[in-house]
């Protein structure tokens, strides 16, 4: 009996085990069955598989910066994101940026580079959202496989093995941002192949390429002649991880020989790596996913031709920084309070916010970011003449709008410079009131123009819209955008869902009378209670007054609108 308990003990802790592993599951990628420098291909023949590193490495039609660079960024600025080089004008291989050589010495590259990144879950805030990695993945490196991975997942250090010679030869290890041309990590002195145990003069930082672009992070392995003793011209310029270090002045400085094993990891920019570059006034990528949840949006008032396919270029990230100051309402016999709130509008993880946080009398700020390199709001904005555009497409009310003609709550035009603040108002900003409980989108769209326009001549709205929506009611986006030669290059959005505060600006505005806006709601009496929190007042049904004034407010509605 005890044995048969003491085995239940051991499955139960077993199970306990078994679901703990499951949960953190990882699995071995990277490496393409069929690549010459799979585990199995190498173990055959090594020498298979130097030669296509080799070939590889040497090839400029392989990466980004080589032979198609000079077409794609044909015509594009330098200082865009995915097309700043800093060698531009060459048509590099790997190698030839590395080194600045064409081809690899064929007797230095004798061994294979073992590089095996475990990567964990984890969460970072990035573009004003907040993300989850949810993951364990186990990846060694193959420079044969065409595996690409994020900077969240490459943001360890990872484990690294080479075959030495002995255990006393010494050895240099360094990792190389080949696209951008600095140095991510450097070891000196390295023992035998403990890479742990040598000095690390420049600690290991994770690719942080923020771009669309598949860039290549190289591992390279030299051999030492003997101890290496940096003079303080090298610590300072390793200290500052300075761009565009070259890095053969250092094999050469040094006497290293080599490279003895190369590897390199593929890595495309993601949030995690376009926050940290914002924040180190690299570049803001932000855009580039803002522009990727765009096109799942699937808007029925956006032209074709600027919404579907490559023409979409969303280079532009639109900051809308709302200021809400305190305020209290009486909405139906309730007293309701909001309190001072400062936020960022977070398109990205399609959040909600209060109509109270966004109404017509808040504070706000627009802050326009281009996907360039060392931004510069003078510099990339200063020959650019824009429009921005605020509209909610679920307006309920056909009169009002609806998804191809919607409801305009925002028209600036003629922004020069990027200060939207001193653009020519078209329609000044009008916050959101959804009617209805559906959670409205409101977008806000930055549009290029070619020349400057008349303001004046910018009404593309239904000309039978009530008085106090005038130019606002089933405005006509396409035909601004097609008349007017507009090119999209921006956009944000919010979701904003009628409440009480809403259902009180509707009230004090006269569009809906106090008791059809409040019939049904708790605590609500004509008179209110003398305790405006008195849940036990009577909830009286529309009597004669109150059929009279909505019989009132129609014939109003209908003379407005005439």
């Amino acid at each position: 009996m005890e044995t048969r308990m003491d085995l239940i003990v051991l499955m139960l802790m077993l199970g306990v085990v078994a679901a703990r592993i499951d949960s953190y599951r990882t699995y071995d990628e990277g490496s393409d069955p069929m690549s010459p420098c799979a585990e199995h291909a190498r173990t055959k023949d090594l020498e298979a598989c130097l030669q296509a590193i080799r070939k590889r490495a040497e090839d400029p039609s392989i990466f980004w910066f080589g032979n198609a660079y000079s077409s794609t960024c044909k015509g594009q600025d330098e200082y865009i994101a995915d097309c700043y080089n800093p060698r531009r004008d060459e048509k590099d291989s790997l190698v030839s940026r590395l080194l600045s050589q064409a081809e690899l010495d064929p007797d230095s590259l004798d061994r294979y580079l073992e590089v095996t990144y475990m990567t964990r879950p984890g969460t970072y805030e990035a573009c004003e959202n907040r993300y989850s990695y949810n993951y364990s993945r186990s990846v060694t490196l193959d420079p044969m496989s065409m595996t690409v991975m994020s900077p969240f997942e490459v943001r360890e250090e990872p484990r690294i093995w080479w075959r030495a010679d002995d255990k006393t030869t010494l050895y240099t290890l360094v990792f190389y941002d080949v696209g951008y041309l600095s140095i991510k990590a450097m070891y000196i002195n390295i023992p035998g192949n403990n890479f742990t145990k040598g000095e690390a003069v420049v600690k290991y930082e994770g690719p942080l390429n923020p771009t669309r672009n598949n860039n290549p992070y190289v591992f390279l392995l030299f051999r030492q002649a003997g101890a290496v003793t940096l003079d303080n011209k090298w610590k300072d310029t390793l200290s500052k991880r300075n761009w565009d270090t070259e890095l053969q002045d250092f094999v050469q400085a040094h006497a290293l020989e080599g490279p003895l094993a190369l590897s390199w990891v593929l890595v495309v920019g993601d949030a995690y790596s376009a926050e940290v570059r914002r924040v180190q006034g690299f570049m803001n990528t932000c855009a580039h996913f803002v522009a990727d949840a765009f096109r799942n949006e699937k808007l029925e008032f956006i032209p074709n031709r600027t919404y579907f396919g490559d023409p979409l270029q969303l280079n532009v990230y639109i900051n809308v920084t709302f200021e809400a100051t305190p305020t209290v309402v009486n909405s139906c016999c309730r007293i309701y309070s909001y309190p001072a709130r400062t936020f960022n509008i977070n398109p990205l993880g399609n959040t909600r916010v209060l109509p109270a946080h966004v109404r017509t009398d808040v504070i706000k700020y627009v802050t326009l970011h281009m996907a360039t390199a060392f931004p510069d709001t003078q510099r990339d904005f200063e020959d650019k003449t824009l429009t921005l555009l605020m509209a909610d497409p679920d307006v309920p009310l056909q009169a009002f709008g609806n998804e191809r003609l919607p409801f305009l709550h925002w028209l600036v035009t003629n922004i020069r410079g990027g200060d939207v603040a001193a653009g020519d108002v078209v329609q000044s900003y009008m916050g959101p009131a959804p009617p209805d409980p559906k959670p409205h989108r409101y977008y806000m769209l930055l549009f290029r123009q070619d020349e400057d326009l008349d303001p004046h001549k910018l009404d593309y709205s239904a000309a039978n819209c009530s008085w106090n929506f005038r130019g606002r009611c089933r405005y006509d986006v396409q035909t601004l955008v097609s008349e007017n030669q507009l090119t999209l290059i921006g956009a944000a959005w919010m979701r904003v869902q009628f409440d009480d505060f809403v259902r009180q600006i509707y009230v004090g505005a006269g569009l809906n009378p106090r008791c059809v806006a409040c019939h049904g709601v708790p605590g609500y009496a004509d008179p209110c209670p003398s305790r405006l929190d008195d849940s036990s007042a009577s909830i009286p049904s529309p009597g004669l007054c109150c059929l009279f004034s909505m019989l009132l407010w129609v014939l109003l509605k209908a003379v407005m609108c005439m």
